[in-house]
């Protein structure tokens, strides 16, 4: 049978008030007692019950996270992180995946609500203005990452845009005269949600080259790369993440071609593997536990304080190794 706050009560000989304020460390009790009281209740193998602490609290210290996918080692690595910050944080992590179907997104959405989450942070590929209405209409705090769903849906970020500016530049001032720009979601851009990605491409677009660049939208963009006389100038092969880099090195690598003495390539996020990968790769830092530590952090105070989230932009960097 399950030990309950009056077992351990009666045997500290003390309220039921009492043993709740020392097992949920709130309120003015006596440091001795508070001892008694935890180690009673770890002698008697006390659990609590959390979903009767939910009924009485009104809510659920539980706080919904929709991300697109675990394949790409920013997203795991994210999760990571928001786990953590809210363990820290006494709260639970509700995950669910969209593989990018917007349905399947606000499926998610609505399963969450039904289980009372306190809060949502979501990596979106909705942005329709009545996607926000939805959401808003839940009325719960909301935190949008990676994408920018509505300027009514706080957004915590990288400047994408400057970040990509900057990315470029750097290619250029390396010497290089054509840039071969991968960057695949951007063939959905008339159906979905690629906010930080068009950001990007906008920077891109702001730095000229001596010579035309050439952009990669298709998912077989090593296919593409095939096509391409790339020896035919000095070129840099930027990419929109690091996942994408690392499939060119190793394409390169194939072909017999020196990186970066003939080709270059850049990624952007540096992900944790790259420190396994030579030649070291050149990218753009995605402060992503930064991230994914200030979303649960300001939306944990959004829950238990009422604090409006502000839209954030986080500091970027370029991360120099050895292939440009």
């Amino acid at each position: 049978m399950a030990v309950t706050i009056k077992n351990i009560a009666d045997a500290c000989n003390v309220s039921r008030g009492t043993v709740d304020r020392a097992l949920n460390n709130r309120g003015k009790i006596n440091p001795e007692k508070k001892e008694l009281i935890l180690a009673k209740a770890k002698e008697l193998g006390y659990k609590p019950n959390y979903i009767a602490r939910s009924l009485k609290r009104g809510k659920t210290n539980t706080i919904g996270i929709i991300v697109f996918n675990l394949y790409n080692e920013f997203f795991s690595s994210l999760i990571n992180s928001m786990e953590e910050k809210a363990k820290e944080k006494d709260y639970h992590i509700d995950l669910a995946l969209t593989h990018y179907d917007k349905d399947t997104e606000k499926k998610c959405v609505e399963s969450m609500i039904r289980r009372q989450v306190d809060g949502l942070i979501l990596c979106s590929v909705n942005n329709k203005k009545d996607y926000s209405s939805w959401l808003q209409k839940f009325n719960i705090p909301v935190v949008s990452l990676a994408n920018k769903i509505s300027n009514k849906i706080p957004y915590i970020s990288v400047d994408d845009r400057r970040a990509m500016k900057d990315a470029t530049q750097y290619v250029a001032d390396k010497g290089y005269d054509r840039i071969i720009y991968i960057s695949p979601p951007l063939a959905y851009e008339d159906t979905h949600n690629i906010y930080a990605l068009k950001q990007r491409f906008e920077g891109f677009s702001q730095v000229n080259m001596e010579h035309e660049s050439i952009i990669i939208e298709s998912k077989d963009y090593i296919r593409e790369l095939e096509t391409i006389n790339i020896l035919e100038y000095k070129t840099a092969i930027l990419c929109t993440s690091d996942i994408y880099a690392l499939e060119v090195l190793n394409y390169l690598k194939e072909k017999k071609i020196k990186i970066p003495s003939q080709v270059g390539v850049m990624g952007f996020d540096n992900i944790n593997m790259l420190k396994y990968i030579e030649p070291h790769l050149t990218t753009v830092s995605y402060p992503i536990e930064q991230i994914g530590a200030i979303a649960i952090d300001s939306i944990s105070q959004a829950i238990e304080n009422g604090n409006k989230i502000q839209n954030m932009v986080i500091t970027h960097e370029i991360i120099i190794g050895e292939s440009l």
